[in-house]
């Protein structure tokens, strides 16, 4: 899962929560179909869905959104955006929130717990140079969520109050540079951080148990395209990334990996109903082998009504 085309950190036990995810400001969800590690590195390996949000386009404009219903439930949003002359601002916030409902009495617990989620998600766009063009996008989301548990000690019920806070922080900046129309070079760099903090409280407001689980991640890319006769489009590029975790099972220690990183994809669309892609990726990882992932698909069209796809790569 992507946000913009920059991978998503946080998962827990290998699966991403994607309430974390407002969709107030996404313009379009892109999902491509099939292993495509040989882009985006081994986590891609059955698919990619990238949501890509707003970029600021109007002049000025601005917007609130906002609905309540039972339960204290709401979600609010709020977005400004301005484009004067070289310079682009879109700002984007929203508020969701919610006490909970229970509907079983008979069951300790709520059905579902009270909780609050809070996205800042601000952009700035700036044209550099008649052909380089500078973006950068910072991303905060935090939700806070608190839910009653009862424990059965010796005979007695004990209530709990389980409190979970998560945040996640990112930044990326791009800077693009179109040489002509038929080449350009993109930098990208992206830094992520994702934490979760939970605390179990017994009914005397004493910390009962903790734990904590804290990721982050840092990459650079530098990305080349090149048209060619014949409608062939070539893509290259090299990047690094370096990541890390820490968790109470690992006792405080800091785990870090890095990799090492080399793409190529070859497009050629001879016309409209054919349409063929071969690329490979290598990764250099520091707790796996070298590995390289290729890839080989084709799209062929008989008629508007009829489309034949095969995808065919590997990952690690």
């Amino acid at each position: 899962v992507l946000i913009d085309g920059e991978p998503v950190i946080g998962r827990t036990a290998g699966t991403l929560d994607l309430t974390r995810f407002t969709v107030g400001n996404i313009e379009q969800v892109e999902i491509v179909k099939g292993p495509t590690s040989s882009l985006y590195g081994s986590e891609a390996l059955a698919g990619v869905i990238n949501l890509i949000t707003r970029k600021p386009q109007d002049p000025f404009s601005m917007s609130v959104d906002g609905q309540y219903g039972t339960h204290g439930s709401a979600d609010f949003s709020g977005e400004v955006e301005t484009v004067n002359g070289r310079l682009g601002l879109y700002i984007f916030s929203n508020l969701n929130r919610s006490n909970g409902y229970d509907l079983n009495s008979q069951i300790p617990g709520p059905t579902t717990p009270q909780f609050k989620d809070v996205t800042v998600n601000p952009r700035l766009t700036y044209q550099l140079l008649e052909n380089v063009n500078l973006e950068t996008t910072l991303r905060f989301n935090r939700e806070d969520q608190e839910i009653d548990r009862f424990l059965q000690e010796s005979g007695t019920v004990n209530k709990l109050t389980s409190n979970n806070v998560t945040e996640d922080l990112s930044w990326s900046a791009k800077i693009k540079h179109k040489r002509n129309d038929n080449s350009s070079t993109l930098l990208k760099v992206y830094l992520s951080e994702y934490s979760s903090i939970s605390k179990l409280i017994n009914q005397d407001k004493f910390l009962r148990d903790r734990s904590i689980f804290s990721q982050g991640y840092k990459k650079s890319e530098l990305q080349n395209d090149f048209k060619f006769r014949l409608n062939h489009l070539l893509t290259v590029g090299a990047g690094y990334i370096s990541e890390s975790v820490r968790a109470d099972r690992y006792e405080g220690v800091r785990q870090t990996s890095s990799n090492i990183f080399a793409f190529a994809q070859e497009q050629w669309r001879p016309n409209s109903r054919f349409h063929f892609m071969l690329s490979a990726r290598a990764d250099i990882h520091s707790d796996y082998a070298a590995h390289l992932s290729p890839k080989l698909s084709a799209l062929i069209r008989p008629d508007s009504w009829l489309n034949f796809r095969i995808s065919v790569g590997n990952g690690f």
